[in-house]
């Protein structure tokens, strides 16, 4: 029996009318009248075509779909989460099952609510949002259920801020399009900078100028003094307000507007336009040149950094802390084992990073499940953010590795979900057990239980935290007070307390994240200069902050064949988890005081976590590695970084703690924290480095270039017809950098007949 079957056979039970489809998602049956929950008919259809993709049957299942799509350079997950930073508070709403489409979109299916009508349409709501209702999505195969949302999650209703929005759409045309001439007015009158530039782009756009007015625009920002993080929301209003011509084949998005931005802030800058309604060959970037009056002080702290990139990294750590020979190596075997699997199957990732996913990793499994007193409650929670350009260092596939590695454990469960925030991480938390506990399959019942043992207790990959980091910044944003929320998650206290839009109080019990970021320089470049904010407020000294040197770049090719992950990392974990134990879970029916059954509620009786002692010569290495760290602070002239500088001890203890723990130790002894402070002594050089590239003048036009066409062929998959049409470089200027990009590995060639494309380099490739 093929797994599509056993699939289409669960959600029949379920009440899901299906039926079969062609590998082209086309259906074998006439869907709308043949679908069905028939076990039966089922298994004769998949007799007959037994590698059939699932239809499901919205309107007969008696849900709706929301289509999340990320094709055709629209990013439809960025669009989807400016709806709910705009209608819905910022915070994400309750959904039940998610399904992860292979364009790296989604499935969002919501219950169909009475005497509310939903339409099918694409676009409308946003570009990359379609709705299904009285259609079908299809299952199976490439389609894969997210964690912890998968069919037997049930389905809830769509928020009213979402409904209300798709009752406004059934009187627009679908697919309506201005010409030129019919476009309406967008001119106000205003004396705010930047709205002027914006409506002054608005109004003179043109069929088959979006690029270069984007572009026009971005200029015009940047030279009447608006910096890059002030100018971003006016390049995304434009995205977002420009027509849609006839003839263009693909609409203009936020990310088309967001790489005009980037090129314009990496370039030099020119003066700012005299008349902005005529359009001037001095739009090349590569001809502009900046007036010496427009010398900002900003420029000038770029080249003072640039100055003293012979400096040494870091400063020296003061012979009084060292700890010499001390064999650090022999501290933890799973660690260097854990690190050699990573080194074979994501060579090109800085080594940094395979030991910052490892550490991760065991971060994520100890939870509140170890401590050690020493002055107060310590725990094992580490944040880690993997601050490296786009495709060089294979950030995403290290981290795929540490949660593939935490699957095969078996303890997926302790993963936060998928492309969260941190209001979408709290809700999280909260898990809810279903009415029909006690019908579901033991293997469903313990997993519950699990997530309800820790329910507040998770490792979180956040993929995108160079947008959320964007966000946080921006006045008005929707994670503006995320900062003070992860900086108290940090202290892991004993109960966190907040405030929601439209949900009022709540309180997290026993609180405890393992984070691990992933972003680029250029996300952190706006935020975290010389005397930014970012290092003064603290938020970034929580963080290990671990980049690769400039020069530092991987052409190693992946392995080709199923990553297997070894006995020996699996096995270690799940006996260290089994060692550690869970606090026990009790579910219980609620009973009204007239005897009625209005749900389940869970009682859960808190265990005792491990804990662990430092023993005499470790606590001594710890108090002399925090002294050496202030000497170093006192005597070096970067206030910047003094917030980093103090946690870096603590971070090196949180290390040696869990190292002392998956070894079976019952107390940490010197040999594991020489290894922690090894460790923390690469993060600590790795900051400098950071910091010395956050400082650095803008990138070079050519680099600048090569990121933009990255970025395209992330998105598109393009042919070198469609990076000249979209990117207008001039065709020998393209094909310099595709062939650059291959070299460097960073892009593979695809042909197939007379045509090539071109995609990222990726394990699979």
């Amino acid at each position: 029996m093929s797994d599509n079957l056993d699939f289409a056979l669960s959600y029949a039970a379920l009440g899901w009318h299906v039926h079969p489809c062609k590998p082209d998602k086309k259906p074998y049956t006439k869907w709308g009248s043949t679908a069905t929950t028939d076990a039966a008919k089922i298994r004769s259809w998949w007799k007959r075509w037994p590698d059939a993709l699932i239809g499901i049957a919205c309107e007969k299942s008696g849900m709706w779909a929301l289509d999340v799509d990320n094709k055709n350079g629209v990013n439809g997950r960025a669009e989807f989460k400016r709806l709910i930073d705009d209608h819905g508070g910022g915070e994400y709403p309750p959904v039940g099952p998610v399904q992860r489409t292979p364009s790296g979109g989604a499935h969002f299916l919501f219950k169909l609510t009475e005497g509310i009508n939903i339409p099918n349409n694409a676009g409308q709501l946003a570009p990359g949002l379609d709705l299904r209702s009285r259609g079908y999505i299809c299952s199976g195969g490439a389609y894969q259920w997210q964690d912890d949302h998968g069919p037997d999650t049930y389905l809830v209703e769509a928020p009213a801020w979402v409904l209300d929005l798709i009752a406004n759409l059934e009187s627009e045309p679908i697919g309506s399009l201005l010409p030129a001439n019919e476009a309406p007015a967008r001119l106000i009158d205003t004396t705010d900078s930047g709205e002027y530039w914006l409506n002054k782009a608005l109004a003179q756009t043109a069929p088959g100028q979006r690029d270069n007015d984007a572009f026009w625009l971005a200029c015009q920002l940047r030279d009447h003094g608006l910096t890059q993080a002030a100018a971003e929301p006016y390049m995304r209003n434009y995205a977002r307000s420009c027509p849609q011509y006839p003839g263009n084949k693909d609409p203009f998005t936020e990310s088309d507007a967001i790489d005009s931005m980037v090129s314009a802030y990496t370039g030099t800058a020119r003066g700012p336009a005299v008349n902005a309604d005529k359009r001037t060959k001095s739009m090349d970037k590569s001809t502009a040149e900046k007036p010496p009056e427009q010398t900002s002080a900003q420029d000038a702290g770029n080249s003072a950094a640039s100055s003293a990139q012979n400096e040494p990294e870091a400063p020296p750590l003061p012979d009084y802390a060292k700890l010499g020979d001390m064999p650090g190596n022999g501290a933890n075997k799973w660690l260097d084992d854990y690190i050699e699997f990573r080194r074979l199957w994501s060579p090109r990732a800085y080594d940094a990073f395979h030991e910052a996913c490892g550490l991760w990793l065991l971060s994520t499994i100890a939870a509140r499940r170890v401590a050690a007193n020493m002055g107060k409650r310590r725990y094992t929670n580490i944040y880690i953010a993997m601050v490296a350009r786009s495709s060089l260092h294979a950030k995403s596939t290290t981290a795929d590795i540490a949660m593939q590695a935490l699957h095969a454990a078996g303890m997926g469960w302790l993963l936060a979900a998928d492309c969260a925030t941190p209001q979408k991480f709290i809700q999280d938390l909260t898990v809810r057990i279903p009415d029909n506990f006690d019908e579901l399959e033991p293997e469903q019942q313990e997993r519950i239980r699990k997530r309800l043992a820790c329910s507040a207790q998770r490792g979180w990959f956040y993929d995108e935290f160079g947008m959320h980091i964007s966000s946080m910044m921006r006045t008005g944003g929707s994670q503006a007070d995320s900062r003070g929320l992860l900086r108290r998650f940090d202290d892991t206290p004993q109960r966190y307390e907040y405030g929601s839009i439209g949900r009022g109080d709540g309180i997290v019990e026993r609180p405890y994240l393992a984070l691990l970021a992933s972003l680029t320089p250029a996300d952190l470049r706006p935020f975290a200069g010389k005397g930014d904010a970012l290092w003064g407020d603290g938020f970034l000294a929580r963080f290990a902050l671990i980049t690769p040197p400039n020069t530092e770049r991987s052409r190693a090719r992946f392995p080709k064949g199923e990553r297997i992950i070894p006995a020996n990392i699996i096995t270690p974990l799940h006996e260290w988890s089994q060692r550690l134990g869970l606090p026990g879970v009790s579910i219980t029916d609620l009973i009204t005081g007239e005897g009625k059954t209005t749900g389940k509620r869970a009682i859960i009786t808190p265990s005792e976590a491990q804990v662990i002692e430092v023993d005499a010569d470790t606590q001594d290495a710890f108090y002399l590695y925090d002294e050496a760290l202030l000497d170093i602070v006192e005597n070096y002239d970067e206030q910047d970084l003094d917030a980093n500088y103090a946690r870096f001890s603590e971070k090196a203890l949180r290390v040696s703690l869990l190292l002392a723990s998956l070894a079976g130790s019952d107390s940490v002894k010197l040999h594991h924290f020489a290894r922690a402070q090894a460790i923390t002594e690469r993060w600590r050089n790795c900051l400098h480095e950071l910091y010395n590239q956050l400082n650095e003048p803008p990138e070079s036009a050519e680099r600048a270039n090569e990121e933009r066409v990255l970025r395209t062929i992330k998105r598109l998959n393009p042919t070198e017809r469609e990076l000249n049409q979209r990117h207008r470089m001039g065709r020998d200027e393209i094909k310099r950098i595709i062939t650059s990009l291959i070299d460097a590995g960073e892009i593979v060639e695809q042909v197939s007949g007379k045509t090539k494309k071109y995609k990222l380099w990726t394990p699979e490739a």
